[in-house]
C-alpha cells in the first residue's frame, strides 16, 4: 500500500473555548518535536527480544532524563546528548523498536507539558492550537475514539473548593484526560499505524466563578435530549464530557475510551499510582488491560453497579449530576453512560490519581503509552 506524507488514518476534532491571552500564549516555550537523546545501536546479540529491550532502554533513558524546565529561570541540570546501545541487537527491527520508543516518549512528554503549564499559560484556545498541528487523514478500517477532558482549572465553581484536601492549587491538571489524549495523538501520528482511523476529542474550558457561571440548580439539556439538574458546580468535568461523547458517538464510531480527572473519590480508593477503568465491554476491557501490559501503566476494572443509579434520579429533571458520598467515582461513570450509545464499546478511565506525582510535584504523563499501544493493537 503506498502512502503520501497525510498517511495518519485519524481525525482530530477539538470543541473549545477559542479566545485565549496571546501574550501569555507566546510566552509558553514550544513544546518539543523531539527528545534529546540519539540511541545507537551496538553489537548484535542472540536474545529474541533483544530489540524489545532496546525499547525499554530507550524509554526509560529518556524520560528518566526528562526534566520541565519552561518555567525556570535557569537550569543546573546536564543534558543527556547520546546512550550508546550496546549487545541488544542490530538491524531493521531494532531501529523501528527505538523509533517507536521515541514517538511514544515525544507524546508522553507533551503529555507532561501540557498538565505541568498553568491556566495562564495554558488556556483553552492553547489547548485548541496546539491540537490544531497534530491531526491529518488517510485509508479507514477502523474507527476509534479518544476523548479527554480539558478542564484548564477548576475552582469548583459556586460550589467552590474549600480546605486542604480540595487540592485547588494542583487545579491545573484538571485537563490530564485531555494532555493524554492528544499526547497520543503526536505519538499516533508519528509512528502512522495503517488502517485505523482514530478521532482526538478534547473538550476544553474552565471552571470559574462569574455572572456567566452555571449556578447549583440550573438545568441543562444535553444534546440527546436528556436532561441534568446541576446539583454541584463541582462536578462540571461530567457535563462536558457528556456533550462530547453524544459527539463522539454521532461520528460513527466503533469503540471509544475516554479519560479524566473525574473524580477525588477514586484517589481515596486506588491511590496515587492506578487508574480505574469502567466499561460493560470486555472485549475493550481485554484490549485496554493487555496494552497496559506492554506499557506497565496500572488500571483496575470497576464495577458498574447499575443499582447505584437510583441515586442519581432525583429532583426534577432526568437526573443530578452528583449523588451520595458513597461510590461517587462509580455514580460518575453511570452518569457518562447515559450519553454513550448502546451501539458503541466504550471505556472510562478515572485517572485523578496517577496524573501527578506529588514528590516531584509534575505531571507523570500517564496514559499516553497506553492509549497509543491500544490503536497499534486495533490496527491491521
Amino acid at each position: 500500500m503506498q502512502y503520501s506524507d497525510q498517511t495518519l488514518t485519524y481525525k482530530y476534532m477539538s470543541i473549545l473555548q477559542r479566545k485565549s491571552n496571546r501574550r501569555l500564549r507566546e510566552s509558553m516555550k514550544p513544546l518539543p518535536d523531539y527528545f534529546p537523546i540519539s540511541m545507537l545501536a551496538g553489537m548484535p546479540g542472540d536474545a529474541v527480544h533483544y530489540p524489545t529491550n532496546a525499547k525499554q532502554v530507550a524509554s526509560g533513558t529518556v524520560l528518566g532524563v526528562y526534566e520541565d524546565n519552561r518555567f525556570k529561570s535557569e537550569s543546573k541540570k546536564l543534558a543527556l546528548k547520546l546512550v550508546d546501545i550496546i549487545d541488544l541487537g542490530t538491524g531493521p527491527e531494532l531501529e523501528n523498536k527505538l523509533k517507536y520508543a521515541g514517538d511514544v516518549c515525544s507524546g508522553v512528554i507533551l503529555g507532561k507539558e501540557l498538565v505541568n503549564a498553568p491556566l495562564n499559560v495554558l488556556t483553552p484556545g492553547v489547548i485548541a492550537e496546539e491540537a490544531s498541528n497534530i491531526a491529518s487523514i488517510g485509508p479507514i478500517k477502523t474507527k476509534l475514539g479518544l476523548v479527554g477532558k480539558g478542564l484548564t482549572f477548576d475552582s469548583g465553581g459556586y460550589n467552590i473548593k474549600t480546605g486542604p484536601g480540595c487540592l485547588t492549587e494542583l487545579m491545573k491538571f484538571d485537563m490530564g484526560g485531555s494532555a493524554a489524549v492528544l499526547g497520543a495523538a503526536k505519538a499516533t501520528g508519528q509512528i502512522k499505524p495503517p488502517g485505523v482511523e482514530v478521532y482526538f476529542i478534547v473538550v476544553a474550558c474552565e471552571n470559574m466563578i462569574s455572572g456567566m457561571g452555571m449556578r447549583p440548580g440550573d438545568i441543562v439539556i444535553a444534546s440527546n435530549g436528556k436532561t441534568i439538574e446541576v446539583n454541584n458546580t463541582d462536578a462540571e468535568g461530567r457535563l462536558t464530557l457528556a456533550y462530547v461523547l453524544i459527539y463522539a458517538c454521532n461520528q460513527g464510531l466503533e469503540k471509544i475510551v475516554d479519560l479524566a480527572t473525574l473524580t477525588g473519590a477514586f484517589i481515596v480508593a486506588l491511590g496515587p499510582s492506578i487508574a480505574g477503568a469502567f466499561t460493560p465491554s470486555d472485549d475493550v476491557a481485554k484490549e485496554v488491560f493487555a496494552a497496559s501490559e506492554v506499557t506497565r501503566e496500572k488500571f483496575w476494572r470497576m464495577q458498574l453497579e447499575e443499582s447505584y443509579w437510583e441515586s442519581m434520579k432525583l429532583g426534577v429533571a432526568d437526573m443530578v449530576n452528583t449523588g451520595g458520598h458513597q461510590g461517587g467515582a462509580i455514580t460518575a461513570a453511570l452518569f457518562l453512560k447515559q450519553f454513550v450509545s448502546e451501539k458503541v464499546q466504550w471505556m472510562h478511565i478515572d485517572m485523578a490519581g496517577p496524573v501527578w506525582n506529588d514528590k516531584k510535584c509534575a505531571a507523570t504523563g500517564f496514559g499516553v503509552s497506553t492509549l497509543v499501544e491500544w490503536v497499534l493493537k486495533n490496527s491491521s
